[in-house]
């Protein structure tokens, strides 16, 4: 199920099949939720289970393609689930700080990633320290130096944690 937020607040009708009160609609169709993000409308506890894709039949996934802008033409139903996979499911998780760190024990240094495409529905992430003797790592990306030696901090996607990126840190005495 996902909740669907109106660009006006207090919209009141129907728009792509869903109905909205207040601003507010819900809907659990895979093609309205792929629409409404398309368009810019905020959506919210979205739950797609990609492998219903498979069963849908070529006509609603033709459907979703174009909604979301997938060239169909001459694609194979396994195409076109490929494609529209493509733009849910996490592709890369990329540390944007620098690739190295060093910091002194007992210090803290906030490092960032981001998720691509930024259309996945998983953009959680999960921060794990190759050695918490040297340095441990917050569920928000937060380090924070324990003692002198050295670690990999690696930032994977949660549902996909063969995706991920990795950092390599330094602790110093001073």
């Amino acid at each position: 199920m996902a909740r669907i937020y109106a660009p006006v607040q207090d919209y009141n009708g129907i728009s792509a099949g869903v109905q909205f009160n207040l601003g507010v609609g819900s809907t659990t169709n895979v093609v309205a939720i792929a629409w409404f993000k398309a368009h810019g409308y905020t959506v919210e506890d979205t739950v797609v289970n990609l492998d219903t894709l498979d069963k849908l039949n070529k006509d609603v996934l033709i459907e979703m393609a174009t909604e979301l802008e997938v060239e169909t033409a001459d694609k194979t139903k396994a195409q076109l689930v490929a494609a529209i996979k493509a733009l849910f499911v996490v592709g890369t998780v990329t540390i944007t700080s620098s690739k190295t760190l060093s910091i002194v024990a007992l210090a803290t240094s906030q490092i960032t990633s981001t998720v691509a495409p930024t259309t996945a529905y998983d953009q959680d992430l999960v921060y794990i320290s190759s050695d918490e003797e040297v340095a441990t790592v917050s569920a928000t990306g937060l380090i924070t130096g324990v003692a002198v030696g050295e670690a990999t901090i690696t930032v994977a996607s949660q549902k996909q944690p063969t995706v991920k990126d990795t950092i390599a840190l330094t602790v110093t005495a001073e």
